[in-house]
């Protein structure tokens, strides 16, 4: 209760400071006084709870609350209130049941005002009743768009679940088919050699020999350079054709694959003559390019596997409001989403920060912002640069870099890219609203900060996020 004259008029400047009360005249503001009460809260409290009935108006002084609403069975973050002033509770054209949620993040004051007190006000003309009119259109409707866009989300989430599952059982299925059919091959190769009279003991245990190294450098997934591959095949086509093996250009390919090059070609010819030389490499090359082909079905289907585990991880699917958050992995989940952009020619580089600690955070809307700020990098370098990415553990504070080589950002427009639908890409390629839900994602939803620094070849998005999210 305010007990005290000088309680009174330190309140009555606090509240004529706020936007909701500067302009309420001095009878105005001492019958609020007399009518209002001011509430200490702390971290867990709720004065209204979603689905209860509404007893006040309450109206923020001093801390800050997240106000929540269920849906699909999932609590979802509309707004985190910092600002004096800001209010929610009852209003006389609202349910006696409040739609929303309001808890308290950090030790905070809110002025408390009674049903009838509302009442009054209204029926008077303060005038409170343009703010809370306007507040109220305002935010119905800001509340119900973020409503109706997780509705959409929980949706599509239980769609992808279902799809990711459907995916990912044929392709395991087919991976352990390709698995199987790899060893069934290798068997019978070996058996076909040890009724295969061309070759001697000695050439048929080399062979085997042989065909064991053949399928551990099939497994091992090493990229050659083209220019290196084609030289390389060159010089096993020209070896091939002084050894007078019959079409040797087509088996060059399946040899190199295979880690053949001069070197140990020449070591396989010490073990046979002229003649069977050529019967040698003609048993080699079906078993390579069987022994390929199964790898390439196996290495296919992994990947499958691979993009629904990260579609999985990715999208949170089957798990609800905040989640124990390892920064890195979503960070390298949205990469292997955007690898079909990556691809073509973007060099990422990682710089991960290992002390960063896991946060309690929206698991899928903080891959919203890695998304968007990563396509963007994307669509600056138009798919060709340097994309770096990294985080470091600053304080409290866990920074988040993106950087690319891109042109850069003019500074005439550089203030302006945070502001819902402006966007510099041609019409139909972008709707404006992927930084502006960055921003309100990092700032409203985690209480962090997002900012940008470009300069041509060198443009930097950096996210602050306070490890303690309260």
């Amino acid at each position: 209760m305010i007990t005290t004259e000088t309680e009174r008029e330190a309140l009555a400047q606090e509240l004529r400071a706020t936007f909701l009360f500067e302009t309420f005249d001095d009878e105005q503001m001492m019958w609020l006084l007399d009518h209002t009460t001011v509430v200490t809260l702390f971290p867990g409290e709720q004065p209204i709870k979603e689905n209860e009935p509404i007893e006040a108006l309450w109206v923020l002084l001093s801390g800050a609350w997240r106000l929540t609403r269920t849906v699909a069975g999932q609590k979802v973050t509309l707004d985190t209130a910092t600002v004096p002033g800001e209010w929610a509770g009852w209003l006389p054209m609202l349910d006696q049941r409040s739609t929303l949620g309001a808890q308290i993040v950090k030790p905070t004051r809110l002025l408390r005002i009674p049903q009838d007190g509302v009442r009054h006000m209204l029926a008077h003309g303060f005038p409170i009743i343009n703010h809370l009119l306007a507040g109220l259109y305002g935010g119905i409707q800001n509340f119900e768009a973020q409503s109706r866009q997780q509705e959409k989300l929980a949706a599509l989430g239980k769609m992808a679940a279902g799809l990711a599952h459907e995916l990912n059982n044929p392709a395991a299925a087919a991976r352990r088919a390709a698995s199987t059919l790899r060893d069934s091959i290798c068997a019978m190769q070996r058996r076909a050699l040890d009724y295969d009279d061309r070759f001697g003991p000695a050439q048929r245990e080399y062979l085997c020999s042989l065909h064991d190294q053949i399928v551990a450098q099939l497994r091992t997934e090493t990229t050659l350079d083209p220019l290196a591959r084609s030289g390389l095949e060159d010089d096993v086509t020209t070896w091939l054709d002084q050894h007078d093996v019959v079409d040797g250009w087509e088996l060059a390919a399946a040899l190199v694959n295979a880690g053949f090059d001069t070197t140990r070609l020449d070591e396989l010819a010490a073990h046979f003559d002229g003649t069977t030389v050529n019967r040698a490499i003609g048993w080699l090359e079906p078993t390579i390019t069987l022994l390929s082909l199964a790898d390439e079905m196996e290495h296919s289907t992994r990947r499958i596997s691979d993009l629904v585990s990260a579609m999985k991880s990715y999208s949170y699917m089957d798990q609800q409001g905040r989640q124990e958050v390892d920064i890195h992995k979503g960070i390298d989940d949205t990469l292997k989403v955007l690898h079909h952009k990556l691809k073509y020619g973007v060099e990422v580089e990682r710089d991960f920060d290992p002390s960063v600690p896991r946060i309690s955070a929206y698991g899928s809307e903080l891959n919203q912002v890695w998304t968007n700020l990563i396509d963007n990098a994307i669509g600056a370098m138009d798919g060709k640069g340097r994309l770096g990415i990294r985080t470091s553990l600053d304080g409290t504070f866990i920074r988040v870099e993106v950087r690319d080589s891109g042109p850069g950002i003019p500074p005439e427009i550089i203030d302006r890219i945070w502001e819902p639908f402006f966007t510099t890409k041609a019409a139909g390629e972008g709707t404006g609203l992927g930084l502006e839900t960055v921003r309100r994602i990092v700032t409203r939803h985690h209480h962090g900060e997002i900012s940008v620094q470009s300069q041509p070849g060198n443009t930097c998005f950096e996210v602050c996020l306070p490890v303690d999210q309260g």
